[in-house]
């Protein structure tokens, strides 16, 4: 379709400009794209730190994208800071999910991102280096991002509220397009 074409194009032109190889496991994904990227999985998907420059600029050219899952892809505190401030910026992100990144320790950063951006009602942390103190302030910052999300008319209603574990479940979209590899792992969250 000629939107994968220009999101191939878009992808391609930024590793390009930062000299990076092309992941082969996103570009495929992204020319089966058919509709408006909803979800942008990179779960068990190695980019690197340079590799990364160019999906971030992905993700803050496409408005589209609700839900970032990032988790078992070996992000670390090196490339925390670009990420974190493309999602910050990124005012239709509402689910992110960094679990199983054992090298992630700076969550300073994720508690000012779900500051920043009030619009992050859903965040998974589990199985990363961040003190389990700071995912608490985490996870407060997340339930008063979905107070927030309350008096917003686009929101229903949440089957449960954050609870002390690493993770705030995410919501499960159907009828559109997803790059998930398993969207069974975000669940009991309603959105409309």
């Amino acid at each position: 379709t000629e939107y994968a074409k220009r999101l191939v194009d878009s992808y391609t032109a930024k590793c390009k400009e930062v000299d990076c190889k092309i992941n082969s496991r996103l570009l495929k994904s992204l020319k089966a794209a058919t509709t408006a990227l909803t979800e942008l999985d990179l779960s068990m998907n190695y980019v690197g730190p340079k590799g990364l420059v160019p999906v971030m600029g992905l993700l803050a050219a496409n408005a589209t994208v609700g839900r970032l899952d990032l988790s078992n892809n070996g992000i670390n505190d090196e490339v925390l800071p670009i990420i974190t401030k493309t999602i910050s910026e990124h005012t239709g992100i509402y689910a992110v999910n960094m679990s199983y990144n054992e090298e992630l320790s700076q969550g300073k950063l994720i508690l000012d991102m779900v500051r920043d951006n009030t619009n992050i009602t859903v965040i998974q942390l589990d199985q990363t280096g961040i003190y389990d103190t700071l995912v608490e302030r985490i996870m407060s910052q997340i339930k008063m991002n979905r107070e927030l999300a309350k008096t917003k008319p686009n929101f229903v209603s949440l089957k449960s509220t954050p609870s002390r574990s690493k993770t705030a479940e995410p919501p499960s979209v159907n009828g559109r397009q997803s790059l998930f590899a398993n969207p069974e792992r975000w669940k009991d969250y309603v959105y409309a």
